[in-house]
């Protein structure tokens, strides 16, 4: 175990001493932290975080304080000033370019640390040190330095210090020396916890001693908490702010035609707010106009207002001339639209479903509710009132089109056609409401007859099936789907199996409405369900 411990010690010394090596690398990961900052691009930035030399000196600091070890102590810590020197330096050196870019989201970021920042550091040390210890972790190490990010901080320090700019680069400083002050602690604790110090010289007194290697971390990292929690409290107030400032504008906005908010830039004193809002309007405004709304601007905010409106014209046309068109109304009539498309692919499903029952005609549909408590309600004209059944039935067919709990109403209006003969579509006795033992039989004869039209008859589909009971015995009639007329030959085979299955005196009459669905290859029995499927798993 001490050999074990010896060699840790001996890996995290080697790591602490600075040597060309060290150097090199810490030079190198500077100029690709510098570059990746100015063309703001986050994977050059982490590429230089995993090239970053920077971490094994804290270690040393960690293991130095935890061990007693005034040497190590003093050796890692000059190693990580000359290292982060050097990244400041070059940064700086690069950063007085003439042809450097303005800052961007790369740079400003790491100016104005957080309490976030902190733990991220700490939770960065214990894992790092963890990683030290059990070889089997090893493979952490670089995902532990890019969650640590040492160098990008005093990339942007060098820069921000090249440019003239002391609050950035007072932030960025700040950000180091938090991740720094953050990681040294965490790993301090995790190497005494782990016994590392038992190799060198222990303090007698344990409460002395405690003090001695964390009290000065403890009180580094207080003292930046506390002003980090106050950065991160102030920088949400300001997020906040900002949008009850946007919401007050478009508020006021949305009361003119063709008016909308593009921007927003304000500056806030304690007791004043000077704003400038750029909108994008069709006609100037007028300064009476920017009075009242900067007297209302001052009643929502409860300060004391300077708004100036920087109007960018701008109209909107179409082919009859000009039209004012706010972002409530594009938003309402995208709605329509999505509303329109779902209604027309509802109401041709039904329309189909319903074309197979004789006389029935879909009127209207409409739509009630919102979520789940949605109603579809569905006007048909037919000779007869479509039945409680029917509407189950159409319910099911619907289903990969209707909401998970919505419900399907269909209101009949009674309608009687004729001709010089007789009237059309008129209901037979055997279609009346079912119960007890005929739905028991109507079941049975649907599950004979689908099952021998399948057979019998590619392409068939059962439509409908009525029977009544006379002198003779049973007589059932179906309306059948199918792409020829089927024959006599045909129904006599299947009137057997129905007397076979279901009753001997039975007597079955088909009636064939010529419809069928075709492949390449031969008669099949679609569904366009599957079709409504595949668009609804596209959108």
């Amino acid at each position: 175990m001490k050999e074990k411990r010896g060699a840790i010690c001996n890996n995290i010394a080697e790591l602490s001493v600075p040597g060309r090596r060290y150097y090199i690398m810490a030079a190198l990961s500077a100029i690709i932290a510098t570059f990746g900052l100015l063309s703001n691009s986050s994977a050059v930035v982490i590429g230089a975080m995993l090239v970053a030399p920077l971490m094994g000196p804290i270690f040393g600091i960690a293991l130095g304080i935890s061990t007693g070890d005034n040497t190590l102590l003093r050796k890692a810590v000059v190693a990580e000033l000359a290292g982060a020197a050097l990244v400041v330096g070059l940064a700086g050196l690069f950063g007085m370019i003439p042809l450097r870019p303005d800052f961007a989201n790369e740079i400003l970021a790491r100016t104005h640390p957080t309490t976030y920042d902190i733990v991220i550091a700490l939770a960065s040390g214990l894992a790092g040190a963890y990683a030290i210890l059990d070889e089997k972790m090893s493979a952490a190490l670089p995902g532990v330095a890019m969650a640590t990010a040492l160098v990008p901080p005093l990339a942007t320090l060098g820069l921000c210090l090249a440019a003239g700019q002391w609050q950035l680069a007072s932030g960025a400083f700040l950000l180091f020396l938090a991740n720094l002050v953050a990681i040294e602690f965490a790993a301090t604790v995790v190497f005494s916890a782990a016994g590392v110090a038992e190799l060198s010289i222990v303090q007698n007194e344990r409460i002395p001693g405690l003090i001695k290697r964390f009290g000065l971390s403890v009180v580094i990292l207080t003292i930046m908490t506390v002003f980090m929690t106050q950065t991160l409290v102030q920088a949400i107030g300001e997020q906040t702010f900002g949008k009850q400032l946007r919401t007050a504008l478009n508020q006021q906005l949305a009361q003119m035609a063709g008016a909308r908010l593009s921007d927003v830039l304000y500056e806030k004193t304690a007791d004043e707010l000077k704003v400038v809002a750029v909108v994008l309007t069709p006609q100037e405004f007028s300064p009476e106009r920017v009075g009242l709304m900067e007297k209302r601007l001052e009643k929502d905010l409860d300060l004391h207002c300077e708004l100036i409106i920087r109007s960018l014209i701008s109209k909107d046309a179409d082919q009859n001339g000009p039209v004012f068109i706010s972002e409530e109304e594009l938003l309402r009539r995208k709605q329509v639209a999505r509303e329109n498309e779902y209604m027309n692919r509802l109401s041709k499903a039904l329309s189909e479903e319903l074309n197979v029952i004789p006389g029935v005609q879909l009127v209207d549909i409409l739509r009630n509710g919102e979520g789940e408590n949605q109603i579809i309600t569905a006007t048909v004209r037919a000779p007869d009132p479509i039945t409680p059944r029917q509407v189950r039935e159409l319910e099911d067919k619907l289903k990969p089109l209707l909401s998970t709990n919505a419900r399907l109403l269909v209101r009949s209006v009674i309608t009687k056609e004729a001709d010089d003969e007789r009237f059309l579509y008129e209901k037979t006795e055997e279609a009346q409401l079912l119960e007890g033992p005929d739905v028991e039989l109507l079941q049975k004869l649907e599950e004979v007859l689908t099952a021998e039209l399948e057979k019998n008859v590619k392409g068939a589909v059962l439509n409908e099936v009525q029977f009544r009971r006379d002198e003779e015995g049973l007589f059932v009639f179906a309306v059948t789907r199918t792409p020829f007329t089927i024959s006599p030959r045909t129904v006599k085979k299947i009137e057997r199996r129905l007397q076979t299955d279901v009753e001997p005196d039975l007597r079955l009459i088909v009636r064939s409405i010529v419809a069928g669905d075709v492949s390449a290859d031969d008669y099949v029995v679609f569904d366009e369900k599957v079709l409504n499927n595949a668009k609804d798993r596209e959108e």
